[in-house]
């Protein structure tokens, strides 16, 4: 079980901190529901008011994303970044096409069809490519 205490202590961003299914003690609980504005506050779950990051979702528009938890048979669980009013983790879909293939280092290079951006992947992780340098 995560804990608020050990969290104050560890000096972390809640989303290093927090790893989506992780339960939350009492004390993480009332750190939620004590922020001033939340997004949403329900009985079963609660999201910060500020949005954490913007995610294109599987229609290729932006939306917010918000730092969410969530209650499940009693118990509290950090359920991560999710589009407002979901439980779900969101997913932030990227629309690329492939571009050139390096099959003995096991990567492969992708443009991003909607803005001037490159991708690399390499063993199903991918990442950004910004003035030929890797930025991961």
């Amino acid at each position: 079980m995560k804990t608020y205490k050990e969290w104050a202590a560890c000096y972390r961003h809640l989303d290093i901190y927090l790893k989506p299914g992780d339960e939350i003690d009492r004390d993480m609980v009332e750190y939620f529901r004590n922020q001033a504005l939340n997004r949403t506050k329900r009985s079963d779950f609660i999201q910060f008011r500020e949005p954490y990051e913007h995610y294109r979702n599987a229609d290729g528009k932006f939306h917010n994303v918000y730092v969410t938890i969530r209650q499940k048979e009693g118990r509290w669980f950090y359920a991560g970044l999710c589009f407002a009013g979901k439980t779900e983790p969101a997913v932030h879909h990227i629309f690329v096409r492939e571009t050139f293939r390096r099959t003995d280092f096991g990567m492969t290079f992708y443009k991003s069809l909607n803005l001037p951006l490159e991708y690399v992947k390499n063993q199903n992780s991918w990442y950004s490519v910004i003035s030929g340098k890797i930025d991961g």
